[in-house]
């Protein structure tokens, strides 16, 4: 007997809580990298603002600043992603192990009906998916939309104009990522669900191999196994091929932004509404903007995958088991006799 679905992800990772420290400690450092990011630019926009006859001396130590800059911007993205794989792979650890005592639990009717390979898939390899989604897509885009909010208020600090011009392409490129976003998750989790049926083909078929070559079964077995496979590859495949479109739309609405910030720039400029420091300030910036759409499009496969892993380790976990405690039970101590 299955329980109503649990909220997404929540009988998964509620274990999360227990790296709460570690995951303070993540967002912290996810703050300094996001002032580093912020004080680069402005550092090169002083810089660029300086350049003069007599400007040596400051700008060789505006340039040991930026250089201690991008030093902390490095080692905080270290400590991100170090720090973020330690709670990624702990919470790995402890849903295989949830996972497994869970099954263990379970009916032998619930088994009877379920190829062995299928089981093994939703406690070993979908738990293993875990990690990508939690410490490259997760914290990856958590720590990118910090960094772009910080710079969307220094860019209309700077010039409110040609933040607005910078910011054009970006609700598109957005729109276009969610609509596209839809069709994936459904099409990945067909994909696990195949994915599982080669799994368990193949391990029910080595577990059998004495019978299959006994009765000379191993054409056709292979022929079963080669359908299955050939199918999971034109489902891979389409799958990609979707991924693949986010890339150019996140690229496209870049190229996009600077583009229009050259024009709206030269034309401010020339008309001596801003300086040249602070156009170069706002190119700079424009990568830092989008950076939240590209962590999403880099880490788009793992996370999708992570994103149905999660599904079906929830579902696994509201199946009840066929022997349940009752509130307030205790382990029984040995007895002798």
């Amino acid at each position: 007997m299955t329980r109503p679905p649990p909220l997404f992800g929540l009988t998964s990772l509620g274990g999360l809580r227990r790296y709460r420290a570690l995951i303070a400690l993540v967002v912290a450092l996810v703050l300094v990298q996001t002032a580093a990011a912020l004080a680069g630019p402005l550092v090169v926009r002083q810089i660029v603002g300086l350049v003069g006859p007599d400007a040596g001396a400051a700008i060789g130590a505006l340039s040991l600043a930026l250089i201690a800059v991008y030093a902390l911007r490095a080692a905080a993205a270290f400590a991100v992603n170090h720090y973020s794989h330690i709670v990624a792979f702990r919470t790995c650890h402890d849903l295989r192990r949830a996972a497994y005592a869970h099954v263990q639990r379970l009916p032998p009717a619930w088994f009877a009906d379920r190829p062995s390979g299928e089981v093994v898939s939703r406690v070993v390899r979908d738990t293993d998916q875990i990690e990508p989604l939690l410490a490259d897509a997760v914290y990856g885009f958590v720590a990118a939309a910090v960094v772009a909010l910080g710079v969307m208020v220094v860019l209309f600090w700077l010039d409110p104009v040609l933040a607005a011009v910078a910011l054009l392409p970006l609700p598109a490129a957005v729109a276009f990522i969610l609509w596209q976003g839809r069709r994936v998750q459904p099409a990945f989790e067909a994909e696990a669900a195949q994915f599982s049926e080669v799994q368990a083909e193949v391990q029910d078929n080595v577990g059998g191999m004495v019978e299959i070559q006994g009765f000379a079964r191993e054409r056709g077995v292979l022929a079963a196994l080669a359908r299955r496979s050939r199918a999971l590859a034109r489902r891979q495949i389409a799958n990609r091929t979707l991924i693949a479109r986010f890339d150019p739309a996140v690229d496209g609405a870049t190229g996009i932004s600077i583009a229009l910030v050259i024009w709206a720039g030269g034309l401010r400029m020339g008309s001596g509404a801003v300086g040249v420091e602070d156009l170069i300030a706002v190119l700079l910036y424009i990568a830092a903007v989008y950076q939240p759409l590209y962590v999403l499009v880099g880490a788009a496969e793992s996370a999708q995958e992570g994103l149905t892993a999660l599904r079906r380790i929830d579902a696994l976990l509201a199946i009840r088991p066929g022997i349940a405690d009752r509130p307030g039970a205790v382990d029984p101590r040995p007895v002798r006799g």
